[in-house]
């Protein structure tokens, strides 16, 4: 009887390391996450301050940098026919591990084969240079892209930067290691809502 209750004692208490580790861990990746966020915070700031030049939109973990066009350059745009939720857009990009420098310095992918010759990415295969065509009710897009992209218009050029919670999180994905934060380079060519 005595082994037994011991037994109990045992295995609830390892129940009770267990849980009371998996709170530190999860409060550990909060913080990390926090940490991120105000990073990015920061740069934003200290990089994209002037309001004449830039304007800055945050939804839901997301912050785009809208690059503001020239007076003669925004004669010939709609700004007021935004992307909705459900809606296509085609855009070129360029995507970066986030690292704090603006410009970027550490590319991952480009759809612009002068970027990725410029970036040292270049495959040879100039197949791969094409834009993206993608619908925002899809999943093949990051969740920190998706909120980056609500609200554009076509003829925007912006970066959208988002911590690795909106990414991919605490797994290293290819080049890119586990809790990085992104940042895409954006050219939008249409939007259809």
């Amino acid at each position: 009887m005595k082994a037994n209750i011991l037994k109990i004692i045992i295995q609830i208490s390892s129940v009770a390391i267990l849980a009371a580790v998996a709170g530190c861990k999860s409060q550990s990746l909060e913080e990390t996450y926090a940490s991120l966020e105000e990073s990015i915070d920061k740069y934003i700031t200290s990089n994209f301050s002037d309001s004449s030049l830039y304007e800055v939109h945050r939804n839901k973990g997301s912050n785009r940098i809208t690059v503001i066009p020239s007076d003669s350059v925004a004669a010939g745009l709609d700004m007021s026919d935004t992307l909705k939720a459900e809606g296509r857009v085609v855009f070129d990009y360029a995507f970066y591990i986030f690292d704090n420098s603006f410009p970027p310095r550490t590319m991952i992918s480009s759809s612009l084969e002068d970027l990725a010759t410029e970036g040292g990415i270049w495959t040879g295969d100039s197949t791969v240079f094409v834009p993206a065509d993608v619908r925002l009710s899809g999943d093949e897009l990051l969740e920190g892209l998706k909120n980056g992209l609500l609200g554009v218009y076509a003829g925007e050029e912006c970066y959208i930067v988002f911590s690795a919670q909106y990414g991919f999180g605490n797994k290293a994905v290819n080049a890119i290691p586990k809790m990085t934060s992104l940042m895409y380079h954006i050219w939008v060519h249409s939007i259809e809502n």
